[in-house]
């Protein structure tokens, strides 16, 4: 039985440990960088639903389910490292207008928001 104990603490110091260092590496290093905080990068194609250039932020609405016709929109924060290209050339955010086709490379992981990484606006 002590056996037991033994082992079953053993098996959750090193949970706690690993829940520990991943929670560390969630919380932002610097708010100006824009990197994949988790290692996790997606790319989404959609609809630009809207900007606020005040929030930095964009709401992109893509069609997660074919099938069913299911749209959701993904809210992504947007940092000045972010790379903004329309047709190949580069743009600032106030320069992205709802309805606009875009591919977004993003790490959806990042704490508080999704961050954008790339913004590609094609015509």
């Amino acid at each position: 039985m002590r056996k037991i104990a033994i082992v079953s603490l053993s098996f959750l110091a090193g949970w706690s440990i690993l829940l520990a260092a991943n929670l560390a590496r969630a919380i932002e290093p610097n708010a100006s960088e824009a990197t994949s905080v988790s290692g996790i990068v997606e790319t989404t194609e959609g609809t630009i639903d809207s900007v606020d250039t005040e929030k930095k932020t964009v709401t992109l609405r893509w069609m997660n389910d074919p099938v069913m016709l299911r749209y959701e929109n993904i809210a992504l924060k947007v940092f000045p490292s972010t790379i903004i290209m329309k047709n190949s050339a580069p743009i600032e955010l106030d320069d992205i207008e709802s309805g606009d086709h875009a591919t977004v490379r993003y790490d959806p992981n990042a704490i508080p928001s999704a961050r954008a990484l790339s913004i590609d606006i094609e015509e």
